[in-house]
């Protein structure tokens, strides 16, 4: 995103802020809700076949080896059928999520305006 937003080739420049810093944010996005999130996302992006890296068998086995989950259960399909207790506590870690969120435009009251905090 920064590269983008930097480089005038791709339209207007520095149209988000640049990121504050929050360590609240940081430990939301890095440690409360990380485990949850791949073991929701990543079995999803797999099975995507609307994606073209997806469309090939190849392709879908490259991605699991290339994006390994890193604790157990480590089997994507395993961690798909998780669904059901993980929704719940991703919902949570929204909920969660929420209370750090400034106003329904931005997320950080300081950067006043979309920073790289929203994105």
């Amino acid at each position: 995103i920064k590269r983008v937003d930097s480089a005038p080739k791709f339209g207007p420049v520095n149209m988000f802020k640049p990121a504050s810093g929050r360590a609240d944010l940081n430990e939301w996005m890095d440690v409360s809700s990380k485990d949850a999130m791949t073991r929701l996302i990543r079995p999803r992006y797999m099975k995507s076949h609307i994606l073209p890296e997806f469309a090939f068998q190849d392709g879908r086995d490259a991605y699991i080896k290339n994006h390994q989950i890193k604790s157990e259960p480590i089997d994507y399909e395993q961690n798909f059928k998780m669904s059901a207790e993980l929704i719940p506590k991703m919902n949570k870690l929204l909920a969660d999520l929420d209370k750090l969120i400034y106003s329904e435009h931005y997320c950080t009251e300081s950067a006043g305006g979309v920073s790289m905090d929203d994105i």
